[in-house]
């Protein structure tokens, strides 16, 4: 296993930081639409019929397509059964999202973690990782062939705490071949 690599660069007290990822990954096995919405206490026709999705760049997140900005920040999870569905599917926990604008390729998210002592995470940079291996896999921002797509994603606004991660993909002649997540942190 390679070893992940950091970059930072330091500028007005925030630091700027780039932390590459793993090769990605993608788990065909997903848990059925109905299973998913009984997790999230949603409808399935909240939820895109085709955006359950396992992908990893570090660990596998359940990504789940979210028809809104306003049902997303309202999910209410059945922790226990979305738990139980993590480990059936070999998860590290749900990641739903919702796209607010195609044209900067900004989405929301929520991170909820299996089990790892909390409910919910503000700042998730595998996820996001993940999330933009999802986009540039299904060509969801008419994606670039060779070079690099940005995603812009934020996350941690339901629980008073947001966050803006960048879910960079690079490719050459429409494969992969490095994936990277970008943001600031400030000193305290």
């Amino acid at each position: 296993m390679r070893p992940i690599q950091a970059e930072w660069s330091l500028a007005g007290g925030e630091i700027e930081v780039e932390v590459t990822q793993f090769p990605p990954k993608v788990c065909e096995k997903v848990p059925p639409i109905e299973d998913v919405s009984r997790a999230l206490n949603v409808k399935p026709a909240e939820i895109e019929a085709a955006g359950i999705k396992s992908v990893s760049t570090s660990r596998f997140k359940l990504l789940i397509h979210i028809k809104s900005t306003a049902i997303l920040h309202k999910l209410s999870p059945n922790f226990p059964y979305l738990w139980e569905i993590c480990e059936k599917y070999g998860a590290t926990g749900f990641y739903p999202f919702s796209i607010e604008d195609y044209d900067e390729k900004l989405v929301q998210a929520r991170q909820f973690p299996n089990k790892a002592g909390y409910d919910e995470d503000p700042a998730t940079g595998v996820a996001a990782s993940a999330l933009g291996t999802y986009f540039y896999l299904n060509k969801s921002f008419n994606e670039d062939l060779t070079g690099v797509d940005t995603y812009k994603i934020v996350q941690g606004v339901s629980m008073g705490r947001p966050s803006y991660i960048e879910a960079n993909v690079y490719s050459e002649n429409g494969e992969i071949t490095m994936t990277s997540i970008t943001g600031k942190a400030m000193l305290l």
